[in-house]
């Protein structure tokens, strides 16, 4: 399946982040999930006016927020590398074991577009009983327009339509988290080495950190640096005991600890 980069990078549709095309993909092997729905509207109070929530909003301020917007600041610079990774070599980030699951297909790589806007991207799919996963790295080192399905929202907090969007950093780098309970989904975007974006979906899984989990079991040192760095950042205004460190947000805003990343 062809798709077009447009001259401003964007991938077929998808909003400049490349998540259209993993739609598409996860379309066609059957790993697609039903889209989340509008965020519903809370209820009136007496007398009152239906009001809308916000799908996002903005994280309290703390160490971990302020070192996903040095992050954010990062990524949007824009860095244009050289070349993009050969296929093969990216595939090889994809082994045929991650943690307990094994893989249940072989690495589907491709290279999308022209000229100066390709990506390369490199997917496998893997089980473990009933939880099923699919990996995907795609190297946007010449499209980095593709890097803002990180950025965009890497310091805001989105609703339960949004499966309670955050941002963190897992083994040091920055990610988005999302959880379905009633799906039973968990899923990470997350950007390896200033370049590689990487998606995860866990499916059949009532862990809501099980992409986490996943993205924390990978070897991709063929590719990238096995661990980043979190960025240094002024804590003016912050408490003497180091509030808010952690390494992700929790569904509320409040930094959480994790096995992944460093701490400062």
């Amino acid at each position: 399946m062809m798709l077009a980069l447009g001259a401003g990078g964007c991938l077929d549709g998808c909003d400049c982040t490349g998540e259209g095309a993993e739609e598409a993909a996860q379309e066609k092997d059957g790993t697609s999930l039903p889209k989340a729905g509008p965020p519903r509207p809370l209820p009136p109070p007496d007398g009152g006016v239906r009001v809308q929530r916000a799908a996002w909003t903005p994280a309290p301020d703390s160490l971990l927020t302020r070192q996903l917007k040095a992050a954010k600041s990062v990524i949007d610079a824009g860095k244009i590398y050289d070349k993009l990774t050969p296929e093969k070599k990216l595939g090889g980030a994809l082994g045929k074991k991650i943690l307990d699951y094994e893989t249940t297909t072989e690495v589907s790589a491709r290279t999308l577009g022209e000229g100066k806007t390709r990506v390369a991207s490199a997917a496998r799919n893997y089980r473990s009983g009933d939880t099923e996963i699919r990996v995907k790295l795609t190297d946007t080192g010449l499209t980095a327009t593709a890097r803002s399905a990180v950025s965009r929202r890497l310091d805001q907090l989105g609703n339960i339509s949004t499966g309670s969007e955050r941002g963190g950093f897992v083994r040091g780098y920055p990610v988005i988290l999302q959880s379905f309970p009633v799906r039973r989904v968990s899923r990470l975007r997350g950007l390896v080495g200033d370049r590689y974006l990487l998606q995860i979906m866990v499916r059949n899984t009532d862990d809501p950190e099980a992409a986490v989990k996943v993205m924390e079991g990978m070897a991709w040192s063929s590719i990238a640096r096995a661990e980043g760095k979190l960025p240094k950042v002024d804590t003016t205004g912050l408490s003497e005991t180091g509030e808010g460190k952690g390494t992700r947000l929790g569904p509320g805003g409040q930094p959480v600890a994790g096995a992944g990343g460093q701490t400062q």
